[in-house]
């Protein structure tokens, strides 16, 4: 056999042995990194009403994106702001009360203190009879209502007016007891004691206003944070009440995903590991992701997920946080990730 022969016979195994050690190796090099499949997911964050009352102002609709502290939606306001100002007639008539408790008293002042007592008596007594009255419709209403002949929204209103009428009742006793304290203070004269007592009074009176202040500020229903407005619970006109869920937000800056791994390839995860993230949607591009989470206890591969081992496998959930691309990535994308190898 001539040289160039043999030459072109040596370079012709050489070729045919870098191609095998390449086809050989490059999939045995790319079968080290571990990968799994999930589904992006966003966390949700609940607008929820912590007073009630009828929805009388939607300002959002699905789809739209809201910053934090957006306004969603506004509850009727004219309860709560009846109760603001009850509460602050009662911090005004305390102090008044311990301003003329430290001035001392006359006996004009007995007299008109006398009838504002008898006043505020029959106020009580009139407010007491719309009470039952409308406790009587009430029990009634029902009743109807059990038996599917009175709407609901028919119960609610009679539900509301009952219980606007009992607030009215306790303001109307609150105001009696404090002309009564007052009118026993002219009479008696003031001591260190009765002092202390007003004093006192007019800190329970400023409390409950803050407390009816921000009861009030409640009726306005803000988003906690930025993000999409994934679901509106309510119509306009709908009457809310206290602890509903208004609306949904989806927070795209919070966005991760479920990964299984099996349990012969956990020792290749690790708490803080870096990922790639892919999505069909970019396929030319992967994303940063971080693991936040590695389950404690193995579980047999739910349905929704296909591996490439056998469905009985246990496999550990996997917690995936994303780490950039938020303002491309949505909730519902499938996404591939390939863990990156752990360095030492």
């Amino acid at each position: 056999m001539g040289k160039g022969k043999r030459t072109g016979l040596v370079l012709l195994a050489i070729l045919s042995l870098t191609l095998a050690l390449m086809t050989g190796c490059q999939p045995r090099e790319k079968e080290k990194l571990l990968t799994a499949s999930g589904t992006i997911e966003a966390t949700e964050v609940k607008v929820i009403a912590e007073v009630g009352g009828t929805l009388q102002e939607l300002a959002v609709k699905e789809g739209d994106t809201v910053p934090a502290g957006k306004l969603i939606g506004r509850l009727d306001q004219a309860a709560y702001q009846i109760q603001v100002d009850q509460a602050g007639a009662a911090v005004a008539a305390a102090r008044a009360a311990l301003a003329e408790a430290r001035a001392g008293a006359r006996s004009q002042e007995i007299a008109a203190a006398e009838q504002e007592v008898a006043r505020l008596d029959a106020q009580v007594a009139a407010v007491q009879e719309q009470v039952s009255l409308l406790e009587d419709n009430l029990r009634r209403a029902r009743e109807l209502f059990q038996a599917g002949a009175l709407p609901e929204q028919e119960l609610a209103s009679r539900e509301s007016q009952y219980n606007q009428a009992r607030h009215q009742l306790e303001a109307a006793r609150a105001q009696l007891e404090e002309a009564k304290s007052r009118l026993a203070l002219l009479q008696a004269g003031s001591t260190p004691y009765t002092l202390e007592r007003l004093a006192a009074g007019v800190k329970q009176g400023e409390a409950n206003l803050a407390l009816a202040q921000l009861n009030l500020n409640k009726t306005a229903l803000r988003s906690p944070a930025a993000g999409l407005v994934a679901s509106i619970n309510f119509e306009k006109g709908e009457l809310v009440p206290p602890g509903a869920e208004v609306a949904t937000i989806l927070d795209l800056n919070n966005l991760w995903l479920n990964v299984y791994i099996p349990e012969n390839r956990l020792g290749e995860v690790q708490i803080g590991q870096p990922v790639q993230i892919a999505v069909d949607t970019y396929p030319n591009q992967s994303f940063p992701g971080l693991v936040e989470y590695i389950a404690p206890r193995a579980e047999f591969t739910p349905r929704q997920v296909q591996t490439r081992e056998d469905r009985v496998n246990l496999v550990f959930r996997v917690k995936i946080r994303v780490t950039g691309g938020q303002d491309k990535l949505r909730p519902g994308l499938p996404a591939d990730v390939t863990f990156m190898p752990i360095t030492p």
